[in-house]
Parts: C-alpha cells; sequence; structure tokens
C-alpha cells in the first residue's frame, strides 16, 4: 500500500490491488473471500444490503459488496458519487452480470421504471 497521507482508510484504488495482489479474491459466485475479510449486512429503506469490512494493516475499509465486484471485475475505480444497480432489485445478489454503475439521477430512473431494461 502507498506511504504518506495516513488517514487509516484504504482508497479504492488500493481495495482493487489488494484483490490483484491474491490478498483477498471472489469466487465463482462473486462472494469474497479472504482471511480478514468480514462480512455484514444492513438494512435500509432499500432493503438489505452487504458490506465487506476490508483490511491492509494498518489501513482498512468498510465498503459495500457491490462495490467491490464491479470495481474487481472492471479494473476501474468507482467513479465518485457513482452508485451500483442491481438488475434484479436484489441487493443481495453482488454477481457482477447483475451489476452497473450508475449516475445516482440514472440509478433513480432504474427503480422508478422497476425494468431490467436500460430506461433512457
Amino acid at each position: 500500500m502507498t506511504k504518506g497521507n495516513y488517514d487509516g482508510k484504504l482508497t479504492n484504488a488500493e481495495v482493487i490491488k489488494l484483490f490483484t495482489d491474491k490478498r483477498y479474491l471472489l469466487n465463482e459466485q462473486d462472494e469474497i473471500i479472504g482471511k480478514f475479510g468480514k462480512i455484514s449486512s444492513y438494512s435500509s429503506s432499500k432493503g438489505e444490503h452487504q458490506w465487506v469490512r476490508l483490511f491492509c494493516s494498518p489501513k482498512f475499509r468498510s465498503i459495500p459488496v457491490s462495490h467491490v465486484v464491479w470495481m474487481v471485475h472492471t479494473g476501474v475505480i468507482l467513479p465518485k458519487g457513482f452508485e451500483v444497480h442491481h438488475f434484479d432489485f436484489n441487493p443481495l445478489n453482488n454477481q457482477f452480470a447483475n451489476l452497473l454503475a450508475l449516475y445516482p439521477l440514472d440509478h433513480d430512473k432504474f427503480h422508478r421504471s422497476k425494468s431490467d431494461e436500460v430506461p433512457f
């Protein structure tokens, strides 16, 4: 990991590097595998979501599982402010084929349309 500017929180680039360096892995179902990864769920008005807490001493990060899966598969840092949409509207299905990164206004359009068709 990078030196300097230590704030205790892994960046998105460092999260991707944890997977490219094989400190954490995604299995065939896009579940995170790693000795130090802790998966937890939380409920919100939009349903239940899964988060993972990743560690690379002395840094760590709690991040939505869908964000990790999308970034690891694409190799791209999720743009600031973007959200990850679940095509099947099931926030617990974090398989890459079910995910799409969207600007929040476009994400809202998907949820208003209740369709897996791109509404724009």
